[in-house]
C-alpha cells in the first residue's frame, strides 16, 4: 500500500512540481537546478528523473544570448566628437 501511495505521488505530484518551480524561476531552470531546488523542498528524486520529466512535459530552460561586440573600433574614418 505504501509503495503504491510513493508511487502515485512520483507519477502524479513530481511532475506538477517541476512545473512550479520553472514557473517560480522565470522558466531559465534546467534539470540540475530544478534537481537541487526539490532536494531543499524535501522531494528525493535523481536528476535524471527530473530531466525524464522535463522532457515529457516539453519544459525547456530558455538560454540568455551570450555578448557580441559589434563595433569596429580598428577603422580608419573620423570620429565625430560633439
Amino acid at each position: 500500500m505504501m509503495l503504491q501511495i510513493l508511487i502515485c505521488e512520483l507519477f502524479w505530484l513530481l511532475p506538477t512540481a517541476i512545473r512550479v518551480i520553472h514557473q517560480e524561476n522565470q522558466q531559465v531552470y534546467g534539470s540540475p537546478r530544478i534537481h537541487q531546488e526539490l532536494q531543499e523542498r524535501g522531494r528525493k528524486c535523481s536528476v535524471n528523473t527530473v530531466a525524464k520529466w522535463m522532457r515529457e512535459a516539453e519544459i525547456r530552460a530558455k538560454t540568455t544570448k551570450k555578448f557580441c561586440v559589434t563595433t569596429d573600433s580598428n577603422h580608419h574614418l573620423r570620429v565625430d566628437a560633439q
